[in-house]
């Protein structure tokens, strides 16, 4: 996939960003993750990725994610037809957790996201693209179950080309 490199890009802005957010003072009441994350797109399938956030006071989480899709390319064409497909997004969202005292915490948020996906298609040695990109929002739901270790999440996000149902683990690289 040629659009490896951009993910990388997208995941070390984010990484960036989220690291100028985190206060050096050990008295701040946030604490940094990292997320390892796979799941599955209702418009491109197969997805894997991550997120690096801050949590914040009262429930409020920043964070920032890079996904990776894997599209599948059977049955898009026929026999003879050569046809390549891809895609990626990176976002920036915020995340209101309800409690983060119970043991199965729901959360909320919104986020700004961008996406580039790629569909080749190649026929008798002609090629034909469809290249789209852009900024959109989206919504997310989600539950953390805070009391096990590495904080286990359920995620669906919602977005213009459907929806996303990611999971994974928080792995914490500064605590309160």
């Amino acid at each position: 996939m040629t659009e490896c490199p951009s993910v990388r890009v997208v995941l070390t802005a984010c990484a960036v960003l989220i690291a100028t957010l985190v206060p050096s003072s050990p008295a701040a009441a946030q604490s940094a993750y990292v997320s390892p994350e796979i799941g599955w797109s209702q418009a491109r399938r197969l997805t894997a990725g991550g997120r690096i956030g801050v949590e914040g006071p009262a429930g409020l989480d920043l964070v920032g994610q890079a996904l990776v899709f894997f599209p599948e390319t059977d049955a898009v064409g026929d026999a003879g037809v050569g046809v390549s497909r891809s895609a990626w997004e990176g976002s920036v969202n915020a995340l209101y957790l309800f409690d983060r005292s119970r043991t199965l915490s729901p959360y909320l948020g919104v986020g700004v996201r961008y996406g580039r996906s790629r569909t080749a298609v190649v026929v008798d040695g002609l090629r034909a693209t469809v290249d789209r990109s852009g900024p959109d929002l989206n919504l997310i739901l989600g539950v953390v179950l805070v009391r096990l270790p590495g904080h286990p999440f359920l995620e669906w996000k919602r977005e213009p080309s459907g929806t996303i149902t990611t999971v994974g683990v928080r792995l914490a690289l500064g605590s309160r």
